[in-house]
């Protein structure tokens, strides 16, 4: 027996639970690797994965910071004690036959009617929705107790460097680059020389937009999940829904199969999108959208949503009921989202 506990994190409104962090401590010695394996076979043994092993003496490299700095991330997660529950025989039960957790959804399939499978809210992306709740009791897990860490800002150096990185698009054809060591600094992005216009920004070549209900804007009665899902319908556009964002506006991106939780076809895509919230820039965020013509089913329902993904949280904490939520196709096909009062 190599441990004796072992605990299970969800965080309802956040993100993916997705650290691999591995510390083995001993009188002498303690081994940290931190990287992409999970703790499987193929994580460990058979995959092509990259982490990164530190070995330290003890007690004499006790307090170096990346060490102390694990213990205190074990530590602050193991803190958050309604995130945070011991894992046992009951609890593994407990979760697998709530359905709001679908732990059980790649060990067994279970048989759903058609009128479920249809009719709850973006079910087939295996998002929890309140008519996924079969266990008839209160969530299993809580709300956190403190905040989570912020992003850091980069350092002043950080940022010059991160600037002398950023050559224009003349230094690249022209080849600057491999000049003289003191040939003269070329202009950057942003430094055209004096007399010559600024390159214009993309024009827009394709638009939606939408007011958000409250179910899009994630704010749900307490006690309910949220979907994490913006549904892309009609809202008003001269548009045929059920094909216009999978042909025409995402069309030139680069979709690929899947399947959801009911093991029925989708169609997915990872997309960067420039986005503003009440003016706030939050800068390029890579978004999923999953698109399964059989969420028609004959009612001319939505096929196509998006993910909220990491933007989860910042939806959660504030109400952006009735905003609007524009996405928009540029010249360059970049796209951005926008979310305005």
């Amino acid at each position: 027996m190599l441990f004796n506990e072992a605990f299970v994190f969800h965080d309802p409104p956040g993100g993916t639970f997705h650290p691999k962090l591995y510390l083995a401590s001993g009188s002498g010695k303690a081994l940290l690797v931190v990287g992409s394996s999970n703790a499987t076979a193929g994580g460990l043994f058979d995959n092509y994965e990259a982490s990164l092993e530190a070995l330290f003496d003890l007690p004499s490299e006790q307090d170096d910071p990346a060490l102390a700095g694990a213990r205190e991330y074990v530590t602050e997660l193991l803190g958050e004690s309604k995130l945070c529950l011991p894992l046992d025989a009951d609890r593994i039960d407990q979760l697998v036959q709530d359905r709001r957790y679908r732990v059980a959804g790649n060990e067994r399939r279970r048989k759903r009617s058609s009128s479920q499978a249809d009719s709850a809210e973006d079910s087939d992306d295996g998002i929890s929705t309140p008519g996924d709740d079969t266990s008839g009791g209160a969530n299993i897990f809580g709300t956190r107790q403190a905040p989570r860490r912020a992003t850091p800002a980069l350092s002043a150096e950080a940022l010059s460097q991160l600037e002398s990185l950023e050559i224009s698009p003349d230094d690249e054809a022209e080849g600057d680059r491999d000049g003289p060591l003191d040939a003269p600094v070329q202009p950057r992005r942003g430094a055209p020389p004096a007399g010559v216009p600024p390159t214009p920004p993309p024009a827009a070549v394709a638009s939606w937009s939408k007011v958000l209900p409250k179910g899009d804007a994630q704010q749900v009665a307490a006690g309910t999940n949220p979907t994490g899902n913006l549904r892309l319908t009609q809202a008003k556009h001269d548009i045929d829904w059920t094909t216009w964002f999978r042909e025409d506006l995402f069309g030139s991106a680069p979709w690929r199969q899947g399947f959801d939780g009911s093991n029925k076809p989708v169609e997915m895509v990872d997309i960067p999108f420039d986005v503003t919230v009440n003016g706030v820039a939050f800068g390029p965020i890579t978004l999923q959208l999953t698109h399964a013509p059989h969420r028609e089913s004959g009612q001319r329902n939505h096929t196509t949503v998006l993910r909220w993904g990491s933007l989860l949280p910042t939806m959660r904490a504030t109400d952006y009921t009735k905003h609007t939520v524009t996405i928009t196709r540029r010249s360059n096909d970049t796209f951005a989202l926008d979310i305005s009062p």
